[in-house]
């Protein structure tokens, strides 16, 4: 997040005038966010220890499912013969 959000960040002045990006990234976030308010009991001040897990291990699991994903694509269909050309 601190690539989208901190002054220190590279890009901070691009996102600073394109708001989609920022709001792209909550609407992505949005389940772990909902983690956060569920386990403080406030609906206005999400537990941050909570939404960071919540990212933690949404994004652990898209990018298991990407690499499995990937992983298939590239190794293609294991039934095939292979050829010695």
């Amino acid at each position: 997040m601190w690539l989208f959000s901190s002054e220190s960040s590279p890009i901070y002045q691009f996102t600073l005038y394109n708001p989609d990006i920022g709001n792209a990234i909550t609407l992505l976030n949005m389940p772990a966010i909902l983690l956060g308010f569920l386990v403080s009991g406030n609906v206005h001040a999400p537990s941050p220890v909570a939404t960071a897990l919540g990212v933690l291990a949404q994004w652990f699991v898209i990018g298991c499912l990407a690499s499995w994903a990937w992983f298939k694509l590239r190794r293609g269909n294991p039934n095939r013969e292979v050829s010695d050309a």
